[in-house]
């Protein structure tokens, strides 16, 4: 379990681009005693820290960050007004059907696990992460050097409005911890928040990402071309040594022009 924390955060920091002997440290004070609690918050810390100092050197990351959090702010409008209706539409496809031929032919113990896992908000959840992942390509296509501060700010523009209602739900847990409704429900949106989102945001970023590097860029236009170059009035140019087709006279004729001169 250390090894994991420790090679995590040691990917979370290097991805942003903290300082290795910093990382380092961390990761000493981390075998010597410090907590995992204790390591992730310095893992954010420096990652905060490395996120200012790239916005002081580049004005321009501001202007995206913000761009990021208006939009990520914005979603749950967008949302609400305009997915809503769709989201609803494909539950109503699959839920009652599905969910009434468990509860009528399923045993008792696959009836305990379905009810467990929240089927109800599945086709929600999935929905939310979908528009996630193409908001994340959207904004990595726009901004492709920004990649990674993108996904950082629009990550914690997501994870961060959910943390509130997790705190509640874990509130209520821990008044009657055996309860199973309880542990469901804090189980899944834990899933839903630290898993899921992030998971649709990175995919949909690095897909992104990949796809605009891997674009196929147009050839510059050669200056030197094979074909002899027109004028404004669509006539051949021609060459400058070049002698015009009227002036190359037979032969004869330039010799009886010399013999009457």
């Amino acid at each position: 379990m250390q090894r994991n924390n420790e090679t995590r955060a040691t990917v979370v920091m290097e991805r942003f681009g903290v300082d290795e002997s910093l990382i380092g440290d961390l990761v000493e004070q981390h075998r010597a005693g410090r907590s995992a609690l204790w390591l992730w918050r310095q893992t954010i810390i420096a990652v905060a820290a490395r996120v200012a100092f790239a916005a002081q050197s580049d004005p321009t990351t501001v202007g995206v960050a913000a761009v990021v959090v208006a939009v990520g702010l914005a979603l749950p409008y967008v949302w609400m007004h305009f997915l809503w209706h769709y989201a609803v539409m494909v539950d109503k496809a699959w839920y009652p059907r599905s969910i009434n031929w468990l509860a009528r032919s399923s045993p008792d113990a696959l009836w305990q696990v379905v009810v467990f896992l929240h089927p109800w908000a599945w086709t929600y959840m999935a929905g939310w992460c979908a528009m996630l992942g193409v908001i994340a390509w959207c904004l990595v296509r726009l901004w492709p050097n920004h990649a990674t501060l993108i996904l950082a700010v629009f990550l914690l523009s997501n994870v961060s409005p959910s943390l509130p209602s997790l705190g509640r739900l874990v509130l209520d847990w821990s008044h009657q911890r055996a309860n199973p409704i309880w542990i469901s429900d804090v189980l899944s949106y834990t899933f839903f928040v630290f898993v899921a989102i992030p998971l649709s945001i990175l995919v949909g970023g690095r897909t992104g990402h990949r796809a605009k590097s891997s674009f196929p860029t147009r050839a510059p236009r050669s200056r030197t071309s094979t074909l002899p170059p027109v004028t404004r009035h669509g006539r051949i140019a021609l060459k400058i040594n070049q002698r015009p087709p009227y002036l190359n006279r037979p032969a004869s004729s330039r010799s009886a022009t010399a013999s009457a001169a």
